[in-house]
């Protein structure tokens, strides 16, 4: 059996999974103790690429801290410079 046949899903089914995973955000964003947690966004616009300045980037996640500067340079263009470190129990 093709393996890549078993990753194939229909129409249907993503529509059904897309819309469980609607629901969930929703539900994790509207009160804590949801079996999604989420956090709200403060971000009020799309990024147009005119974006300029250095911000700080962090990303703790299960077991690693990612931790970076970001420079938007105003062109579409940017530099990343990040460290990651593993998290230990």
């Amino acid at each position: 059996m093709d393996i890549l046949n078993e990753l194939n899903l229909s129409k249907e089914t993503l529509n059904c999974i897309a819309d469980e995973f609607s629901s969930s955000l929703k539900k994790g964003l509207a009160k804590n103790g949801q079996m999604l947690k989420c956090l709200p966004t403060y971000i009020t616009q799309v990024p147009n690429g005119r974006e300029f300045g250095k911000f700080l980037v962090v990303d703790l996640g299960g077991s690693n801290l990612r931790v970076g500067c970001a420079i938007l340079k105003g062109d579409r263009t940017w530099t990343l410079d990040r460290k990651k470190w593993m998290l230990s129990e």
